[in-house]
């Protein structure tokens, strides 16, 4: 569902953002009612209610419900006719235009007024009172999501370690052998990158890594991926391609790369290939849009980053699987041939994860 953003958003400098300069009267609600709100970070009531924003800088909203999912909004006045309410996701965010995503439903639709509506989503298992009634979350602190893993031996697959963070179940769902369960068994919180142990191994080929020191910056790079399975529902990864932007991460990380192939939720815990088809990097993150916004930096587009493959076999390796290298490089292949060969190996994760 999501992707794990490499930056979490942060409150403004100072509560005084929100008061300085014009302001306009927004009202909040939502469905069911009695969300709490934060703005920035900081709690400003109960659904419904009003309340005057700064009407010159993006905001961002929170909606929180005991036994529903959070909803974010960013709500801005920038334009000047009338609030613009941007949901990054479900919808995809374009940019600042006369069209935005509504909160409520994820459709497309002109500018808001003066209103932000959100609707909100339950938990699994979250049951909603009858009028009059307490809530009765049944489960409802285990969260479902997805992610993407790859073979590296024919029992043992890698992904990000968010992926599967504080699981209670783990299923890796191969196009060959169908659903497998999986568990942990190593893993490195400060790199995000995780080794699982499938049930039973399977016969499809391990993806192979490419010696440290190949990766270059502008190398082309291949992406292979379940982004937004609750939506695509696909049973076989798609690919998308991107250059190699920068040899560091965030921070001037130096185990992680920067690059631009299209990467959304879904995608975290994807190989990067280069043009022979070998792992140079597993997908981690994205630069987090509404901490851009919100600095008034705009929307960041391709800006991703993944960790390096010698950190990750440095990491692994004395593990139990045998993840193998590759110094040969063949004739550069192209997309088409890359995901016939590897496609395969490149798994969708199923995860039920204990809410922290």
């Amino acid at each position: 569902m999501r992707i794990h953003h490499a930056l979490a958003f942060s409150a403004l400098a100072s509560c005084g953002t929100l008061f300085n300069g014009t302001t306009e009267s927004v009202t909040f609600s939502s469905d069911p009612p009695g969300a709490r709100v934060l703005v920035n970070g900081m709690p400003l009531g109960t659904t419904p209610f009003q309340f005057a924003l700064q009407a010159d800088t993006a905001q961002s909203v929170e909606f929180r419900l005991d036994g529903y999912e959070n909803r974010v909004v960013i709500v801005s006045s920038s334009l000047e006719a009338g609030w613009l309410v941007l949901d990054i996701f479900p919808g995809l965010f374009l940019g600042i235009i006369p069209l935005v995503v509504d909160a409520a439903t994820g459709n497309w639709k002109g500018l808001a007024t003066d209103h932000v509506h959100a609707s909100l989503t339950a938990l699994s298992g979250f049951h909603a009172p009858a009028p009059g009634q307490a809530q009765t979350p049944v489960d409802a602190a285990v969260v479902k999501k997805t992610g993407t893993a790859f073979l590296v031996d024919h029992q043992f697959v890698l992904t990000a370690l968010h992926v599967v963070e504080n699981a209670r179940l783990i299923v890796v769902y191969s196009k060959t052998a169908g659903e497998i369960r999986a568990s942990v068994v190593a893993s490195d919180h400060d790199n995000d990158v995780c080794l699982l142990r499938l049930e039973k191994a399977l016969d499809s080929r391990p993806l192979t890594f490419a010696t440290a020191g190949s990766l270059e910056t502008g190398a082309p790079v291949y992406l292979l991926g379940f982004p937004l399975q609750s939506t695509l529902d696909r049973t076989e990864p798609t690919i998308g391609h991107g250059v190699v932007s920068s040899l560091w991460g965030l921070g001037r990380d130096v185990g992680k790369f920067q690059h631009d192939a299209p990467t959304n939720p879904g995608n975290s815990g994807g190989p990067l290939l280069d043009s022979s088809g070998h792992v140079v990097g597993v997908l981690l993150s994205s630069l987090n849009p509404y901490y851009s916004l919100a600095h008034n930096q705009g929307v960041p587009q391709g800006v991703n980053f993944a960790i390096k493959s010698d950190v990750v076999l440095a990491l692994f390796r004395n593990q139990g699987a045998e993840m193998s290298t590759e110094s040969d490089m063949p004739s550069p292949l192209t997309a088409q041939e890359i995901f016939k060969r590897d496609s395969e190996s490149v798994m969708m994760v199923y995860v039920e994860a204990i809410k922290p």
